[in-house]
């Protein structure tokens, strides 16, 4: 995959440099035996920050799946 190519509509160098390290990660995972987990851990936070620029955070929705969670305790209610 051309990253440059998926990169374009970011609108965000910063943004771009963040996918750039990714896609690094993703390479490591696909083609070698061992991916450290702290190195994964940093990238899913990185994730998270990426969906943040991108998207915008949406804390009134989160806060509405974290109640639904808690009332739940966990499991999703059967839907008839």
């Amino acid at each position: 995959m051309n990253l440059s190519k998926t990169q374009k509509g970011t609108g965000s160098p910063a943004v771009e440099r963040l996918l750039n390290a990714l896609r690094f990660v993703g390479n490591v995972g696909s083609h070698e035996e061992v991916l450290e987990r702290d190195v994964l851990l940093d990238a899913f936070e990185i994730y998270e920050h990426i969906l943040e620029e991108l998207i915008g955070k949406l804390p009134e929705a989160i806060q509405a799946l974290a109640a639904a969670l808690i009332a739940s305790r966990g499991r999703r209610s059967k839907k008839a």
